[in-house]
């Protein structure tokens, strides 16, 4: 478990915040939600959005001296 914890902090948060904004990009006339881009990638907006939370939560609770 510790391994995973590690490999999800040793993420960029950056990239991954792009990810997120490209998936929920949309126009001020757009009435639907906009298209799922990463689909393809079997990846939808909301597991993007969930895993960067992940991202960002752990990064936030995770003791310094923990990570290493």
């Amino acid at each position: 478990m510790r391994q995973f914890l590690l490999a999800v902090l040793a993420m960029p948060t950056g990239p991954l915040e792009h990810l997120v904004q490209l998936a929920h990009e949309s126009t001020a006339g757009q009435k639907d939600d906009p298209p799922e881009i990463f689909e393809g990638e079997g990846v939808s907006r909301q597991c993007l959005r969930m895993f960067w939370h992940f991202r960002c939560n752990l990064e936030a609770v995770m003791p310094p001296e923990a990570r290493g």
